[in-house]
Parts: C-alpha cells; sequence; structure tokens
C-alpha cells in the first residue's frame, strides 16, 4: 500500500526536507502544537505556490505522509512510478472528464486507510494553485475523505482537520520568506456530533464551511476585484518592514492594513500601484524610502562580495543555465520555484560533480574538493547576493523618483 514504509523514503526524507528548507532564507514554523498526537490527521494548506506547498507540509516533521495531486501528471509511466514513490496519489477532476471521476473512489478508499493507520495525510482542498494571497473555494474531496474516516474511527480514533497557512513574501523570488501558519486541528467526530442527524451533503457543505473559516485567518486575504495589487502594494507601503517583526506578526499586521486600505478610498492605492510599475519598483521598496547612507553601504557590501557571488555563479552555471531553459518554455510562472528547487536539490550535485571532475585536471584535488563543497552552497549565495542587488537598485529608483517628484 502507498503508506506502507519504505527505507529509501525514510532514508532521503531528511535530506529532501533540508534541501527544500533552503530554497528560503527563512522559514517560520507557527503552531506546531496544534498537531495532534496519536491521531489521524489531515493536513489541508492553501495552494499558492505549486509543489513547494505539499513540500512545507512535509517539512513539519520526517514522518512519512501520503499526498493526492491532480490525475494528468500521472500520465507517463515514469513519472507515476516516481510520483508513487514519493506516496502521491492521482486525483481526477471535472475537466479530465466525468467518466475518469469513478476513479477517485479508490483513491479516497486508499486516503482513509491510510488514515486509519495513522499515516498523515495531505490535500490542497483549492484544487488548483494560484499564486495570490487569498483563498478560492473548497472542493469538496477533502471533507468526503475526513467524514469517511470519522465514521470508520467511531470512538477509537479522532480524526483531525489540521488547517495550515503558508503565507509566501514573495511566490517568484527564490530564496525569499515564508509563513507556515498551523492552526487549530477541526475534530470530525465532534463536529458530526454536532450537527447531528443530518444528511451527508450538509455534512460536507457545513464542515467545509467551518475549514475554508479556519483556513482564512491562518493567511493575508487581498480582496479578488480588480484592485488586488493596488491594495497589496499599499499595504506593504504603509506596513514598511521592521526586522524584529517575525513573520507571524508580519502577516497579522499587513492583513490589518489590507482592511484598512480595501475600506476607503483607492485612487491613491491606484496612483502607488501605477507608479511602481511604471519604473520597475518591487514591492519591498515601498515603505519608507532607504536613505544615500544606508544604499551606499549596501553597493559597498555587494562590490566586496562580488567575487564569492561570481565564482558561485560559475559552480552553479549549467545548472542555472538548466533553469533557464525550461523556464524560457514555462507558461505557469507559478512553477518557477519548484523547478528551481528540483534542479538545484538534484540537477546541481550530478552537474556540480562533472564540473569538478574537469577541473581536477588542472588543479590538485584538495582544490576540487574545496570548490565541490563550495558549490553544494552556491544557490544559496547567488541568490541571497542577488536578491540583495535587485533590493538595492529597486530602493535607488524609489529614492531618486521620489525626489524627482
Amino acid at each position: 500500500m502507498i503508506q506502507d514504509r519504505n527505507r529509501l523514503y525514510d532514508f532521503l526524507l531528511p535530506w529532501i526536507n533540508r534541501s527544500w528548507r533552503r530554497a528560503y532564507s527563512r522559514v517560520e514554523y507557527h503552531g506546531l502544537e496544534n498537531i495532534p498526537k496519536n491521531a489521524a490527521v489531515i493536513f489541508s494548506p492553501n495552494h499558492a505556490n505549486t509543489l513547494m506547498d505539499a513540500m512545507a507540509v512535509l517539512s513539519l516533521d520526517n514522518r512519512r505522509k501520503v499526498f493526492v495531486a491532480r490525475a494528468d501528471i500521472f500520465r507517463k509511466p515514469a513519472a507515476a512510478r516516481l510520483l508513487s514513490f514519493l506516496k502521491i496519489m492521482p486525483i481526477h477532476r471535472i475537466r479530465d472528464g466525468v467518466e475518469s471521476l469513478r476513479e477517485n473512489d479508490q483513491v479516497f478508499d486508499l486516503s482513509v486507510r491510510a488514515l486509519l493507520e495513522q499515516v498523515p495525510f495531505c490535500i490542497l482542498p483549492e484544487g488548483t494553485h494560484r499564486p495570490r494571497h487569498g483563498l478560492l473555494p473548497l472542493k469538496k474531496g477533502i471533507a468526503r475523505i475526513a467524514l469517511e474516516a470519522g465514521r470508520q474511527a467511531g470512538d477509537s480514533l479522532p480524526v483531525c482537520i489540521v488547517p495550515v497557512g503558508l503565507e509566501y513574501e514573495d511566490y517568484f523570488r527564490y530564496r525569499s520568506r515564508l509563513l507556515v501558519n498551523i492552526g487549530k486541528p477541526i475534530v470530525v467526530q465532534d463536529f458530526i456530533k454536532e450537527l447531528g442527524d443530518s444528511d451527508p451533503a450538509r455534512q460536507m457543505h457545513a464542515l467545509l464551511q467551518r475549514l475554508e473559516r479556519a483556513m482564512r485567518e491562518l493567511i493575508i486575504c487581498v480582496p479578488d476585484e480588480g484592485d488586488y495589487d493596488a491594495i497589496w502594494d499599499r499595504a506593504n507601503a504603509l506596513y514598511g518592514e521592521n526586522p524584529a517583526d517575525t513573520l507571524f506578526l508580519r502577516k497579522n499586521r499587513l492583513q490589518s492594513l489590507v482592511d484598512q486600505v480595501a475600506e476607503g478610498p483607492l485612487a491613491e492605492a491606484r496612483s502607488l500601484n501605477a507608479w511602481r510599475k511604471r519604473y520597475g519598483i518591487l514591492t519591498q521598496s515601498l515603505a519608507e524610502p532607504t536613505g544615500p547612507a544606508a544604499l551606499s553601504g549596501q553597493f559597498l557590501w555587494l562590490l566586496l562580495t562580488f567575487l564569492i557571488f561570481a565564482i558561485s555563479t560559475i559552480l552553479m552555471l549549467p545548472a542555472l543555465l538548466v533553469t533557464a531553459g525550461i523556464r524560457s518554455r514555462m507558461k505557469d510562472r507559478a512553477w518557477l520555484n519548484s523547478v528551481r528547487f528540483v534542479c538545484y536539490t538534484l540537477l546541481h550535485p550530478l552537474l556540480l560533480t562533472g564540473t569538478v571532475l574537469a577541473l581536477s585536471a588542472a588543479f590538485p584535488w584538495w582544490t576540487c574538493l574545496f570548490l565541490f563543497l563550495w558549490g553544494l552552497g552556491a544557490p544559496g549565495i547567488v541568490y541571497d547576493w542577488w536578491n540583495v542587488f535587485c533590493k538595492a537598485f529597486s530602493d535607488t529608483k524609489a529614492l531618486l523618483k521620489r525626489q524627482k517628484k
């Protein structure tokens, strides 16, 4: 069965989790104490950043977990075998054809079986990803699985839905920051008792409503109307950046500012958004302008560390070229960081080995070993340096445009 223990999987899991965390400059977990023990656990995260969302749930601990993913990525046999090894099962959507939905019955049965064996299960209930601060309507699959598992478990094993809010600082920038916000569990058996004798459809609808409310409290929700970008820009400009803030506190303050901006006149927010886009200024530069002295310090740091950046770039150049080639064919930018993570975790070490072996013809072994170890950390060095450069360049443009205005 897909939930059964696999020695290779168990051996690789800690390394995969550590590699995933290196895709971010900072990952903050809030509410880990809300994950129940001695219970069947269903993790329910929002779906904003493709594969990285599932990886965030996987990284909560080093226990194996069962996932479901859209069925179309299982079409190739090699992909299907790999996904099965990763304990991911296919789930069909209406767009795959009405007939294919019947195959979901077996997937739901396997999901319930995994839960009853206390193997954590994760489903992204929105059903599709969207790189925005908000939540799409939830699909009924998670409620169906949870209610059936609750009925089968009875009073012998609590079945709990754990809402998870993933709040990304930036959906497309590698090595940004991420808040993994874990909410209070919903005990399915208690929920069933609260509703009393009601039909399954009503139970399912009520459970989805409760789960949606719980998930919305864990993330920033920006109104989806046409002024989404303007509201988000204005909220960031009002918030500023306080290095002492935790990501949890940042999330709460930004939500308060989003609500404040959305309820008031939007003319100033629209003007700010148009100004930012016209000059290519980053959202992070909208707060209090960085002064000339601070900018000079940033550019001096960039100059002093440029050689380290350049050597790191050379060491990971083959992987950078591969990701650039994939990116040029990519229609959905939300997959960008997932592609980077896979390439830098799996492909980069192999390409780096080839590069260092080629250099061994001209350099002593200890130099090659040093370069290999350096190269393993190169993605973090390259993207951290580049992110500082982009922010400093954007801050400079913002300062000059404000002075001119």
